[in-house]
């Protein structure tokens, strides 16, 4: 598995724009596109005018004022050259100086937005070169965004951004620049605010009955392709009981139960080792599964079977702890799977001296399953001598509907939560480039692994249990830089949590959710820095698992699974 890091140039120049332009030759100078971004980087607090300087510096960077693009947008595409030259007939032998890009929208250089705007944003523009213009977002390239992409759409006309809410109050710029064989011309930068809204009421109504019984919720896998999970020790073998998503959530009308021999409980985590995905969205694609067997860990175990039929399948035994991989490391506890794509990842516990503990015993393993009859030679992932574990899934619209990749987040050096990309076609694993690391020491205090939205700008907001689950640890952070990194601990007043905290995203909004046995269940609506705590009045959970997708409109309904006493049954989550 092929780790990029941080200093990734492909990554840190908006990898399918600039990267696209250099492999056709469009705008010759790699150099210069290097010596432009790194000028739009100076974009910030200072505002446009910090801008305009440090651009000036830059002999290929040409930001326009408004009145200025105005002048150029009925000027012909072969008008003379900046030397005056012509051939006589209205056309030039020489290079082509298009014109600078300009936003029609907004009529002034500002945007002022709410954090949980779930709405696009399409905004006009004009003299915009498919292929040529790109996109900066606080001054880093985000590419040339022909046809869709988690980003948005530019065409000539139209500047479309996806905004699904859940984002994080600071500050943004945008700029549209383009490349010729005479200058880079950019537009003028547009300001971008994005606010703070008031924390709407969340609210809770009962389905029906009980749909199942069982011992353990299994966190929700990949987006559109996750299912609700349910594992059953009182069964001869332990089981899992597995239900597919619908536009509102979880979907008790269709479950497929699988037997996983040799599967153990473990009361160190809010969760079942155990992880299930599907391969696809629709109810033709297979059901895979992966589980820990032992306890401690030795081993784990994948099957993939048809959800349409009752066979059971034939395991696979896809990753077995063994020297040719992990060198000279004295033993091993196999934790907690993860599918995301066609990887199997785990996390393990792996010391170099069992009696004398150092940074890098814990860590991540990855096993390609193509196919999972035949699984490969397990890797390490490597971020550093630093301990990685708390691996889980991200909650990430964008990605998920118009990108090609998995979004994981883990904990790294037990202070930091950070973004990890798995790209679904050549299984290769990326820590996100332009990440801004938020350390913090109350992170060392999580037990189970944290949920996390990522969205537009940059946004991610995560959250996880603390000081033995009786605290909220909810930390907000900018991969981009429009504000300081920032996190909120509060505490779960009269009760701890039994489990590890959920999350549901309801039309821009995220809520964390938090089980707390016979005590009322806690919601937290982030729509701030300050997120404040609401009782579900009436609502009992052990654990709670949400949907791993947005919902929004008029319904302003999820549906989350709540598990207790053994009885799983599903729950409406709405907006007030």
């Amino acid at each position: 598995v092929d780790i990029v890091g941080a200093g990734d140039l492909k990554a840190e120049l908006g990898g399918c724009g600039l990267d696209e332009i250099w492999r056709r030759q469009i705008d010759g100078s790699a150099a210069a596109a290097v010596a432009v971004v790194g000028a739009g980087r100076s974009i910030g607090a200072a505002g446009r005018e910090q801008q305009r300087e440090d651009g000036a510096a830059h002999s290929s960077f040409v930001p326009r004022r408004r009145g200025a693009r105005q002048a150029t947008r009925g000027g012909s595409r072969d008008q003379p050259q900046r030397d005056g030259t012509d051939d006589g007939d209205g056309s030039s032998g020489g290079p082509v100086d298009l014109p600078a890009p300009d936003f029609i929208e907004p009529a002034t250089p500002e945007l002022r937005l709410e954090v949980t705007r779930a709405d696009d944003l399409d905004l006009d523009v004009s003299a915009v070169e498919p292929g040529r213009t790109v996109l900066l977002i606080d001054g880093d390239s985000v590419g040339a965004l022909i046809g869709d992409s988690p980003v948005g759409a530019l065409s000539e006309t139209r500047l479309l951004l996806h905004l699904p809410g859940a984002m994080v109050p600071g500050y943004h710029t945008l700029q549209l620049l383009t490349f010729d064989e005479v200058a880079t011309d950019a537009s003028e930068v547009v300001e971008v605010f994005l606010e703070a809204s008031v924390p709407p009421v969340v609210a809770w109504a009962p389905i029906g009955e009980v749909i199942a019984v069982g011992d353990a919720l299994v966190p929700p896998g990949p987006g559109s392709r996750a299912v609700l999970g349910l594992v059953d020790f009182d069964a001869a073998v332990p089981r899992l009981i597995a239900w597919p998503l619908d536009t509102h959530g979880w979907d008790a009308a269709q479950p497929r139960v699988i037997p996983l021999p040799e599967l153990r409980p473990d009361t160190a985590f809010g969760v079942a080792a155990v992880a299930a995905m599907r391969r696809g969205t629709t109810m033709s694609a297979s059901l895979r599964v992966a589980w820990r067997i032992g306890s401690p860990g030795t081993a784990i175990a994948v099957v993939e079977v048809p959800w349409a039929s009752a066979e059971p399948g034939s395991p696979v035994t896809a990753l077995v702890p063994d020297a040719s991989w992990l060198g000279t490391r004295e033993w091993v506890n196999v934790l907690r799977p993860v599918l995301a794509g066609d990887l199997l990842l785990t996390e393990l516990v792996a010391p170099r001296d069992v009696e004398q503990g150092r940074p890098g015993d814990r860590v991540i393993a990855s096993v390609a399953l193509a196919p999972i009859t035949a699984p490969a030679q397990p890797q390490l992932l490597q971020l550093g001598n630093f301990d990685v574990d708390r691996l889980g899934h991200v909650v990430d619209p964008l990605v998920d509907a118009h990108g090609d990749s998995d979004t994981l987040v883990a904990r790294l050096d037990h202070r930091e939560a950070i973004v990890l990309d798995v790209d679904r076609d050549t299984r290769t694993v990326r820590r996100r480039s332009a990440e801004l690391g938020a350390r913090d020491e109350r992170w060392a205090g999580i037990t189970d692994p944290p949920v996390m939205t990522a969205s537009a700008f940059g946004s991610r907001i995560g959250a996880a249990l603390v000081s033995d689950r009786s605290a909220l640890l909810v930390g907000l952070t900018n991969d981009r830089g429009g504000a300081e990194p920032r996190a909120v601990q509060t505490q779960l007043a009269d009760a701890p949590a039994t489990a590890a905290a959920a999350l549901a995203w309801i039309d821009g909004v995220p809520i964390v959710l938090v089980p707390r046995g016979a005590a009322d269940v806690i919601a937290m609506p982030i729509t701030s820095d300050a997120p404040e705590l609401q009782l579900l009045a009436g609502l009992a959970c052990d654990a709670i698992v949400g949907p791993p997708i947005t919902v929004q409109g008029d319904d302003r309904r999820v549906t989350v699974a709540c598990l207790r006493e053994r009885e799983l049954r599903l729950v409406t989550i709405r907006l007030g």
